[in-house]
């Protein structure tokens, strides 16, 4: 694509995640990275060198100097809302990385101004982008495994330093609420679970939490685990259907699929044996997930669709989250 017709883009925070954004912004050919932005000086210097582009150390300076079109937003999540409301009003479609905001309240305004503004605003739920997820949905929604019964989710590793105003719920939980919400088609319709701080003063840092969904005649639960106190970073999910049962590695992007054999069952009076298929491992195109959540949101851009991930998906997401 010619230069003239790319998407301009700029990076708004330069810590590890916001180094990643670059990384892969360089490698679309069909967008152009023109400016990056943090409050650190060296960081600015360093990344506006390797890649070329304009640097700033102040967002309302970048936003009065420079043409663009979109932004990622990768700062601390209490300056979402100050800083989205900014580049939004400028007319400039946004990836704003998860959460979308500290509030529900919050939240709704940024939708209400992107709306008004006719502009893309996507969160980072970037697991939505996982080839493993995107497997196991595409089974889920042909019905391989029948009806959803349960499912449990589980996220868990060492405490990571960059994250300095946000607990394991709103850091870690969010991700697998928007997961399962979207595997079930829907927002939970009740909220139960317990949290604790085991080794942090001020934030949460372990959670354990159950969703239903479904009706009372057919109700289907998730339990969820996350915490940032495990030695050995765990991110796995369980699904048992109705016709089958599946676990999910994110780490290792792999699905294994058991479906139940119904024509080989055997019921007696008190009970019924139900034989399952060998495991069958899904066929996956590994690649990295943010490489295709970028891609994604320069595509919608371009031809004006609606993202995967909706601002309203991460405000459900994070309302949630909150409630928990």
């Amino acid at each position: 694509m010619h230069a003239d017709t790319t998407i301009k883009i700029a990076v708004i925070g330069l810590g590890n995640m916001g180094k990643n954004h670059l990384k892969h912004y360089a490698d679309i050919e069909t967008c152009t990275l023109v400016s990056v932005c943090d409050i650190n000086p060296n960081l600015v210097r360093t990344y506006s060198e390797q890649y070329q582009c304009k640097g700033y150390s102040n967002l309302d300076t970048l936003l009065n100097s420079e043409k663009i079109d979109a932004m990622s937003l990768i700062a601390p999540t209490k300056h979402h809302y100050s800083m989205a409301k900014k580049i939004l009003s400028k007319k400039i479609h946004l990836l704003i990385e998860k959460p979308i905001a500290e509030t529900v309240e919050e939240s709704n305004e940024l939708i209400e101004l992107a709306n008004q503004n006719n502009l893309i605003l996507t969160v980072g739920h970037i697991e939505r982008f996982n080839p493993a997820v995107l497997a196991l949905k595409k089974a889920v929604d042909a019905g391989e495994l029948g009806q959803i019964v349960s499912i449990h989710a589980k996220r868990a590793g060492v405490f990571p330093p960059q994250i300095r105003d946000a607990n394991v719920l709103i850091d870690l939980a969010v991700h697998d609420i928007d997961i399962i919400s979207s595997l079930i088609g829907h927002q939970p319709k009740k909220i139960a679970g317990t949290k604790g701080r085991a080794h942090l003063t001020q934030r949460e840092d372990y959670a354990l939490y159950y969703l239903t969904y479904g009706t009372i005649e057919q109700p289907q639960t998730a339990l969820v685990e996350v915490n940032w106190i495990t030695p050995k970073r765990v991110r796995t999910l369980t699904l048992t259907g109705t016709k089958g049962y599946a676990e999910l590695d994110y780490i290792a992007q792999e699905v294994n699929l058991y479906k139940s054999l119904p024509h080989k069952a055997s019921e007696e009076p008190d009970h019924l044996t139900m034989p399952f298929s060998e495991a069958s491992c899904l066929k996956i195109d590994k690649k990295p997930p943010l490489d295709s959540e970028l891609r994604h949101f320069i595509d919608c851009i371009q031809h004006h669709r609606p993202p995967m991930v909706s601002a309203q998906q991460a405000r459900d997401a994070l309302k949630v989250s909150l409630a928990i």
